[in-house]
């Protein structure tokens, strides 16, 4: 299907998580990284919010709760370096089970998608990009969903054993770059320049081709008034068009002395052009 035959209204969404082995205490995320695979499998007693769950269709990697075990096996083997105020010094301590170990995020459609060869292309691109993304072996799962209202993936990336958690996760690399001695404000602006990087990328690499546009109705996106304000003008600029098409029709007749019961045929022959 080309680009000019879909709706251009939608657009992209492209979500991405941290998750641990644990839930942190105080944390509103209520969610550990054994929950949220357990949801993606559809394990029964962790999908209930799916009224009629079907089971994933794998279609890059391993099955989600095999990428836990490699995400909880990195977790026990990471340690962490943190500043000790009594002795002024850095030392290293085991990694707690309550800090992030993979990255799960979220690749979905809008809600008129089918399963069929555009879904199918949908999917082969975007596995591609977390593929070239993340390098083979960080990414470990990805899985189909049909059962919800929206057709969607998700995906699984771990990082390699002696790597830290910001090699997986751009928003943290961010972070560390400006240094724990920045401000709040400005490590929370390094976090969200990241990640706003991350969508502009899979935009250019995946969502454009597919007629998804970048901005839409959201949190940081577009506001609701300036929405509908981009959609009327794209009804007026079709409008416009239609209008074009219908002059062009008359003119045709008037030239060619065509009967009116001919303007159909005229018509068709024009858009078809």
């Amino acid at each position: 299907m080309n680009i000019g035959d879909m709706d251009l209204q939608h657009g992209q969404f492209m979500r991405v998580e941290k998750f641990a082995v644990k839930v942190a205490r105080g944390k509103s995320c209520p969610s550990n990284i054994h929950q949220v695979a357990n949801e993606a499998m559809r394990t029964p007693g962790f999908c209930d919010h799916i009224r009629l769950p079907v089971p994933p269709r794998i279609i890059y990697g391993v099955n989600p709760l095999d990428a836990v075990n490699v995400a909880e096996s990195w977790s026990k083997r990471q340690t962490a370096t943190v500043f000790h105020k009594p002795t002024q010094t850095v030392i290293s301590r085991k990694f707690r089970h309550d800090k992030a170990c993979a990255v799960v995020g979220v690749i979905s459609v809008p809600p008129e998608w089918t399963s069929g060869e555009m879904w199918t292309n949908f999917c082969q691109t975007s596995v591609a990009w977390l593929i070239d993304k993340y390098g083979p072996d960080r990414l470990l799962s990805v899985v189909e969903h049909v059962d919800e209202h929206c057709l969607h993936l998700h995906f699984w990336v771990v990082p390699r054993v002696g790597e830290t958690f910001s090699t997986v996760h751009q928003g943290v690399k961010a972070v560390e770059d400006v240094g724990l001695s920045a401000t709040r404000g400005v490590r929370e602006a390094a976090y969200k320049k990241a990640m706003s990087l991350l969508q502009d990328e899979f935009h250019e690499r995946v969502g454009k081709f597919f007629g998804l546009e970048r901005l839409s109705v959201g949190r940081n996106r577009y506001t609701r008034a300036q929405w509908h304000q981009k959609c009327f003008f794209n009804e007026q600029r079709e409008i416009e068009v239609q209008k074009r098409i219908d002059d062009a029709v008359a003119k045709a007749l008037c030239e060619r002395d065509l009967p009116v019961g001919d303007l159909c045929e005229v018509d068709q022959q024009m858009t078809d052009s």
